[in-house]
C-alpha cells in the first residue's frame, strides 16, 4: 500500500509539484509518527526536494487515538489535523469521552477521539484546511477555517464503505457546496470513492471514476474574495425563525380571541 502511494506520487515529484496529497486511511498498517516509516518516505520519494506531503493517517497521544491528517516534509511532521467529528458508532462511541468505559465498545471500525482545534496547513506560501471524510457535509466548520485565513479547503475522504453508486457520489457533491458557500478551491482525495478538483464558482475541473486508481494533477490560485456566507453565517435561517415564531404567536393570539 505505501509502496503503491510512493510509486504514483514519484511523477508529481518529478512534475515540480509543491504538494502531494494522499486520502484517508492512506496508511493503514503504518504510522507517519513513526520514524522508520518517515524516513522510507523521504528515502523514496522526498529526499532533498521541497514537496509536502498531506496524508490522512493515525496518531497518538498519551492513551488518545485520533483520525488525522498530517503535513510533513524532508525535515519531518510540520503540522497534524484531528478529526473534530467522527462518525457516530462507526468511529466513535458516543459520551465515550464523558464515561471512559464506553471506550472499551467497538462496533466500528474503531472508538477514536475526538480534536479539538481548528488548523490551518501552510505548504508552497498557501494557507489551507484539511478536514477527513464526512466534515465535508458540515458547513460551519469549513466557514470557520475560511474565516482563519485560507486560500483553498481540501478533504481526505475514504469511501471504501460503499463499492457502488449511489452513496460515494451523494458524498461528493457535498464537497461543491462548500466551495460555492465560501468562494473557495476544493480539492477532494478520495480513497477508493471519487476525486474532485472544484473551482470557486464550484465547476467541477477535474473528476475519477469510482474504484480507480490515478492521480490529478492541478494548479490552485488564491482567493482572497469572502462571500456573505463565510462572514456572518446563517443569519438568514435565524431571521427565518424569528419571522416563523413571531406568526406563530400572533396566530395562536388570533386564534384565543
Amino acid at each position: 500500500m505505501l509502496d503503491d502511494l510512493i510509486n504514483s506520487s514519484i511523477d508529481c515529484v518529478n512534475n515540480n509539484s509543491q504538494l502531494i496529497i494522499w486520502p484517508e486511511a492512506a496508511l493503514p498498517f503504518h504510522t507517519i509518527q513513526d520514524e522508520n516509516t518517515l524516513n522510507y518516505i523521504n528515502g523514496r520519494l522526498l529526499k532533498d526536494n521541497n514537496v509536502s506531503i498531506l496524508s490522512g493517517d493515525l496518531t497518538y497521544e498519551g492513551n488518545k487515538t485520533y483520525n488525522s491528517v498530517i503535513l510533513f516534509n524532508n525535515k519531518g511532521i510540520q503540522e497534524i489535523y484531528r478529526k473534530k467529528y467522527p462518525v457516530p458508532l462507526a468511529e466513535q462511541v458516543p459520551l465515550s469521552d464523558v464515561f471512559p468505559k464506553l471506550k472499551k465498545i467497538n462496533i466500528g471500525v474503531a472508538n477514536y477521539s475526538s480534536g479539538k482545534e481548528n488548523v490551518v496547513f501552510t505548504a508552497d506560501n498557501r494557507r489551507f484546511s484539511s478536514l477527513i471524510c464526512y466534515e465535508s457535509t458540515f458547513p460551519g466548520i469549513n466557514r470557520q477555517h475560511v474565516n482563519l485565513g485560507v486560500d483553498f479547503i481540501t478533504f481526505l475522504v475514504n469511501d471504501a464503505w460503499y463499492t457502488t453508486w449511489p452513496e460515494p457520489e451523494q458524498h461528493a457533491r457535498q464537497s461543491i457546496y462548500r466551495a460555492i458557500e465560501n468562494r473557495r478551491s476544493v480539492i477532494r482525495c478520495a480513497n477508493t470513492g471519487i476525486s474532485l478538483v472544484i473551482d470557486p464558482s464550484g465547476k467541477v475541473r477535474e473528476k475519477t471514476n469510482l474504484n480507480e486508481k490515478t492521480t490529478i494533477t492541478t494548479v490552485v490560485k488564491k482567493t482572497n474574495y469572502t462571500t456573505f456566507y463565510t462572514k456572518f453565517g446563517n443569519v438568514f435561517v435565524y431571521i427565518l425563525l424569528i419571522i416563523l415564531g413571531t406568526l406563530f404567536v400572533l396566530t395562536f393570539k388570533k386564534n384565543e380571541k
